[in-house]
C-alpha cells in the first residue's frame, strides 16, 4: 500500500528525529535520485545534511540553490512522505520466517517506483504571462528510511520516502518541486509498487492471491496468522468503515490514508531481536510455528489461467472506457496491473499498450479504441448525410394541425413547443434534435406530434428512452407507445419507416445510439429530445451534445418553462438553466428553500418529517443508494408508528442489482453463493439474457459455478466477468400502504424500471394488489413471479430525471460529490415548491457551478493515429467524409463555454456505482 502526506520542515525535524522515526541507529536512511547525485548527496544519510535540506538549504553552500527556507518558524514545505507498506503476509515471511530475500524484494519494488516517479512525474511550476504551468525536470531527491514494525508492534515492512521539496530545472538551478502529478497518479504508483513486489516474490517461488482492489497476499499464509499480526490494520479498518459511512463517495485509498493518520500513535519501538521473540511467542500461542508456515507456503500452486499481455491490455482498455470515450494511460495501466498482478510489470504493460494494433493513441497519453472512433464518427456521418433525404410534412398542414389541436385542448402552445412540432413534422432530415430545458412541456409537444401524425396518416410514432420511468412518462402524457432502449435492442424489432422519438437523449451512449441506427432504414426519422444541462450518459461519449456541438443536426430549443407555478421558484429555475448559478442559489436562499444541517442524521430526520407533511405529492431526490435506503427506512418507520402503514408486514426475497465497477467484475471475491447472474452476451450460458444461480465460488481458480436449472457450468471470470450482470437477493418487508419502486422492465406485468405504485392489499398467498400512478391496478406475487421491487419513497437523481411532482425535496450532501447537472435535475422536479437540505450551502454553490462533461473522440485530431495505423483507419475514412474532421474540431469553444471537466473516475466511483444500481433496464 502507498500513502502520501505533506510535511513541513518543523514536522520533518522534530517528528522524524525526536521520535527516532527515521534516524535511528538501526534505521539509517539512504538517499535516492538524480538530484542527489548532481548535488553530492548519495549513499547513507547524514543527519546534518538532512536537517539542512528539509529547510530548503544546502549543507555545502551549493550556488545552484534557489529555494527560500521557511525561516525560524520552520514552515518551509520539506516535501511529501511516500510510505510504501508490504502486505501483512509478506512482512510475516520476511521478518518471522527470516527470508531476507523478501525484504530485498520490497526494497527493489520501492526503488523501481521511485525511479518511475522521477522519470515521469517530477516538475516545477513556471509562471509565464500571468499563467502558471508545470515544467518537467526528470529528477528528485528522496530520503528513504526502512522500518519493520507497525505502531502496534506487529511485523510490518515499510519504507518512508521523503521526496524533498527540490528538483533541478533546465537552467540547472534547484527549485521547489511541483507535486501535483504525483498526487494525481498516486493510485497508479501504489499499484505499481504492489505489482513490482508481487512479480519479485513470484520470481522467488512464492505464489500470490489477488483481489479487485489491486491488493494481494502470499498464497498459503493462514488467515488466522495474518489476523493475529494485523492489530494496526484492524484499527485502520474500523476507522475506515466509520469514515466510509460519512464520505461514501471518497476514494478507497484516500479514506484509508485518513483512517491511518487519525488512528496513529507514538511508536515506542523496542529492538528487533525483542520484537522477533515476541512474534515467535504469538505464533506459538496460535498453535503454529515457522515450519508450519513454510510448509503451508510451499504446498500451494497457482491454478488461475494466465492471460497474455495483449489480453490484459484489451480488457483494461475496455474497463477504462466503460464510462468514457477516452481514457488516460495511467487509468489503463493501473487496471492492467491489477489484472496481471505478479505476472507482468508496469514497464511491460506500457510497452504492450504502445504496441497494440487495436488501440488508438490520441494525444497527451490518452487512448481510445477503433470501435469508439468508428461509432462516434459513424453517427455524425449518418446525421450529416441524412440532411434533406426524406419528405417532411407540408408546413401548412402542420400549422393547421397545431391550430386544430389548440382548439380541441383549449390552450395555446408556447412558441418553443410550436417551433418544435414544426421542426419534427416538417423537417426533411433523417436525424434532428430538440434541446428542451427542464419543465418546458416536451411531452405535451409530443402529444401534438402524435395527434397530427395520426390524423394525417403519416408515419407511426414510437417512443424510446434510456430509463423505464421516462418511457412510461412519454406514453402517459403523449399516448405514444414507448419502451426502453435496452428493451428494443434485446428484441428483434426494427424501426424501419417510423418516426422515432428518443427522450432524455443526453443519457444515451454512443454504443446504444450506434445500435439504434442499425435498426433504422432510409425512411426512419429520429427525433432526439433532451437537455444537455441534465444528467449525462453513464456509458461512453456525449453524443446528444456532440451532434449539436458539431452542427451535424438542426436543433430547435424549447425554453419557456411550464412546470413551475410559483413565480420565485420559476425565476430561480430560469437562472439555473441559464447557468447563473450564484444568482439562482441567492434566489433560493431568499425564498427560504435552502436548509443547512451539518449533522447527517439530523438532516435525514428533517427530510423525513418534511416528506411526511404531504407524502402523496412529494418526491425526494438524493445522490446515492445508501441515502435512498436510509430515507426509505426512516419514512416507513414513521408511517408505521403513526398508523398510516399496516403494522403487519410480509417478508419477501427480492432482487436488486449488485453493481460491480470496472475490474471488480473479474475477481470472484465480489461474487457470493445464491446470487443471480444474467448474461449480456451469447458466449456464456448460450444466449444473452440467460439467468443462473451461483452455487459455488472457487477462490483458487477465480471461477464461479452456476446452475441455470438444466446444467451446471464453471465461468472463468478473467475471461467473462464483463459479460455478467449480478443480482443480490435481499429480504424486504412490505405491507399494505407501502410505496414500491419497480427495478426491472417486465412486459408481462406491464411495468418499467423506475415506475412506482402503492400496495392496496396483500392476500394470504402473498400476492400484492397494487395501484400505479396512472391509476392502473394489477396483482403479482414477488415470491413466485416478479422479484425486482424495493421501497419507493426516496429516489436517486438518475431515477428522478424525467419525473415531476408538486413538491420536491432535494438532498444535496456535498461530501458525496455534486455537480451542476445533478443540482439542476434535483431542483427542477417540483411544480409548486422545492426544499433543499445540505450540509454546506457555500460548498453546494461552488460544486453546482461545475458541469459534468464527458469525453469524446470527436474533439481530437486523428492525424497522429492515422499515420501510425493508416490501414485500419482507412476503413473509418471510407465511412466518414473529411467533412467530419474539419467540422468536428472547429465547433467546440462556443459550446464549451462555462463548462469544466470533472471526470476523476476514482473520486466518482461510488457515485457511478449508485447510478448503475438504478439503471437496470
Amino acid at each position: 500500500m502507498l500513502s502520501l502526506r505533506r510535511v513541513n520542515s518543523g514536522q520533518a525535524s522534530s517528528y522524524y528525529t525526536a521520535e527516532d522515526y527515521y534516524l535511528q541507529d538501526d534505521a539509517i536512511g539512504q538517499w535516492h535520485g538524480e538530484t542527489g547525485k548532481s548535488l553530492g548527496y548519495t549513499g547513507t544519510i547524514k543527519e546534518a545534511d538532512f536537517q539542512k535540506l528539509i529547510l530548503g538549504q544546502d549543507n555545502r553552500d551549493n550556488p545552484r540553490f534557489q529555494i527560500q527556507a521557511g525561516g525560524k518558524d520552520h514552515k518551509h514545505s520539506a516535501g511529501v512522505d511516500l510510505t510504501f507498506s508490504a502486505p501483512k503476509s509478506v512482512s510475516i515471511a520476511g521478518l518471522i520466517l527470516d527470508d531476507k530475500r523478501v525484504i530485498q524484494a520490497h526494497k527493489d519494488a520501492v526503488d523501481k517506483t521511485l525511479d518511475y516517479i522521477e522519470k515521469h512525474y517530477t516538475n516545477v511550476r513556471v509562471k509565464e504571462n500571468n499563467q502558471v504551468r508545470s515544467e518537467y525536470t526528470g529528477n528528485l531527491l528522496a530520503a528513504k528510511f526502512q522500518h519493520v514494525s507497525s505502531r502496534e508492534l506487529d511485523p510490518q515492512i515499510h519504507t518512508h520516502c521523503l521526496v524533498l521539496n527540490m528538483t533541478i530545472n533546465e537552467d540547472r538551478k534547484v527549485r521547489a518541486m511541483d507535486y501535483k502529478a504525483i498526487y494525481d497518479t498516486k493510485l497508479l504508483l501504489g499499484q505499481m509498487y504492489r505489482s513490482e513486489l508481487a512479480a519479485n516474490l513470484k520470481e522467488l517461488g512464492y505464489q500470490i492471491e489477488t483481489d479487485s482492489k489491486g491488493l494481494f497476499e502470499l498464497k498459503g499464509m493462514p488467515q488466522k496468522v495474518i489476523d493475529e499480526f494485523s492489530k494496526r490494520t484492524q484499527q485502520i479498518e474500523q476507522r475506515y468503515e466509520e469514515l466510509k459511512e460519512q464520505f461514501p463517495n471518497r476514494d478507497y485509498s484516500e479514506l484509508r490514508q485518513q483512517a491511518a493518520l487519525e488512528t496513529r500513535k507514538v511508536k515506542d519501538e523496542p529492538g528487533l531481536n525483542e520484537l522477533k521473540n515476541d512474534w515467535d511467542n504469538q505464533l506459538n500461542e496460535l498453535g503454529a510455528n515457522k515450519d508450519y508456515l513454510l510448509n503451508e507456503l510451499k504446498a500451494v500452486e497457482q491454478k488461475i489461467p494466465l492471460l497474455s499481455k495483449d489480453e490484459i491490455i484489451t480488457k483494461a482498455v475496455q474497463i477504462a472506457t466503460e464510462h468514457e470515450a477516452v481514457a488516460k494511460e495511467e487509468d489503463i495501466i493501473r487496471v492492467a496491473a491489477k489484472l496481471g498482478m505478479g505476472n507482468y510489470r508496469v514497464d511491460e504493460l506500457k510497452i504492450a499498450l504502445s504496441e497494440s494494433k487495436e488501440i488508438i493513441h490520441l494525444q497527451n497519453n490518452e487512448y481510445t479504441t477503433f470501435e469508439i472512433v468508428e461509432m462516434e464518427r459513424g453517427i455524425i456521418n449518418q446525421a450529416v448525410s441524412g440532411h434533406n433525404q426524406i419528405q417532411g410534412m407540408k408546413l401548412t398542414t402542420a400549422r393547421a394541425g397545431i391550430m386544430d389541436y389548440e382548439i380541441d385542448k383549449g390552450f395555446k402552445l408556447t412558441d418553443g413547443q410550436r417551433d418544435a412540432v414544426m421542426h419534427v413534422l416538417g423537417s426533411n432530415d433523417r436525424i434532428l434534435a430538440i434541446q428542451g430545458d427542464a419543465g418546458t412541456g416536451k411531452t405535451t409537444m409530443l402529444d401534438v406530434v402524435r395527434t397530427i401524425s395520426e390524423n394525417q396518416q403519416n408515419q407511426e410514432v414510437v417512443g424510446l428512452s434510456f430509463t423505464g420511468k421516462a418511457a412510461s412518462e412519454i406514453e402517459s402524457a403523449s399516448k405514444i407507445s414507448s419502451r426502453t432502449i435496452a428493451s428494443l435492442l434485446a428484441s428483434q424489432d426494427d424501426l424501419k419507416g417510423k418516426l422515432v422519438v428518443i427522450d432524455e437523449a443526453s443519457m444515451v451512449s454512443i454504443k446504444d445510439m450506434d445500435a439504434l441506427l442499425k435498426r433504422c432504414d432510409e425512411q426512419t426519422k429520429i427525433v432526439l429530445i433532451g437537455d444537455t444541462k441534465q444528467l449525462q450518459t453513464l456509458g461512453q461519449g456525449e453524443i446528444f451534445a456532440s451532434l449539436q456541438k458539431h452542427e451535424a443536426v438542426k436543433t430547435v430549443r424549447i425554453s419557456e418553462i411550464q412546470r413551475q407555478k410559483d413565480a420565485d421558484y420559476k425565476d430561480a429555475v430560469v437562472k439555473l438553466g441559464e447557468k447563473n448559478v450564484t444568482e439562482a442559489f441567492n434566489k433560493l436562499e431568499r425564498m427560504g428553500a435552502i436548509r443547512e444541517v451539518t449533522d447527517r442524521d439530523k438532516r435525514l430526520t428533517e427530510i423525513t418529517n418534511k416528506y411526511l407533511e404531504n407524502p402523496k405529492e412529494t418526491i425526494i431526490v438524493t445522490a446515492t443508494n445508501k441515502d435512498r435506503e436510509q430515507l426509505n427506512q426512516m419514512i416507513r418507520n414513521e408511517l408505521r408508528n403513526s398508523g398510516k402503514l399496516d403494522q403487519t408486514a410480509k417478508p419477501y426475497v427480492t432482487r436488486e442489482v449488485k453493481t460491480l465497477y470496472g475490474e471488480e467484475k473479474f475477481f470472484n471475491e465480489n461474487y457470493e453463493k445464491n446470487e443471480i447472474i444474467v448474461t449480456n452476451s451469447a458466449s456464456v450460458l448460450g444466449k444473452a439474457g440467460s439467468e443462473a444461480r451461483i452455487i459455488g465460488v472457487n477462490r483458487d481458480k477465480n471461477t464461479i459455478t452456476v446452475d441455470d436449472g438444466t446444467k451446471k457450468q464453471d465461468i472463468d471470470l478473467k475471461q467473462h466477468g464483463n459479460e455478467l450482470q449480478v443480482y443480490k437477493q435481499t429480504i424486504r418487508e412490505f405491507t399494505e400502504g407501502d410505496k414500491i419502486l419497480f427495478l426491472k422492465n417486465d412486459k408481462g406485468l406491464g411495468v418499467k424500471n423506475g415506475q412506482t405504485a402503492f400496495i392496496t392489499g396483500i392476500d394470504e398467498r402473498g400476492t400484492l394488489q397494487v395501484k400505479m400512478e396512472n391509476g392502473r391496478e394489477f396483482q403479482f406475487n414477488p415470491g413466485t413471479q416478479y422479484k425486482y421491487i424495493t421501497h419507493g419513497y426516496a429516489l436517486t437523481d438518475y431515477k428522478s430525471q424525467g419525473q415531476t411532482e408538486k413538491h420536491v425535496i432535494y438532498h444535496a450532501d456535498t461530501s458525496k460529490g455534486i455537480n451542476y447537472n445533478q443540482a439542476y435535475v434535483g431542483i427542477t422536479r417540483g411544480k409548486e415548491s422545492v426544499s433543499i437540505y445540505t450540509d454546506s450551502t457555500n460548498q453546494l454553490k461552488e460544486l453546482a457551478g461545475v458541469e459534468q462533461v464527458k469525453t469524446s473522440t470527436l474533439n481530437y485530431d486523428l492525424d497522429q493515429a492515422k499515420s501510425a495505423l493508416a490501414e485500419r483507419l482507412a476503413a473509418i475514412d471510407a465511412k466518414v467524409p473529411k467533412l467530419s474532421e474539419d467540422r468536428l474540431l472547429g465547433k467546440n469553444q462556443e459550446f464549451d463555454n462555462n463548462s469544466k471537466r470533472t471526470n476523476d473516475q476514482e473520486q466518482t466511483k461510488d457515485m457511478n456505482r449508485s447510478k448503475d444500481n438504478d439503471l437496470v433496464r
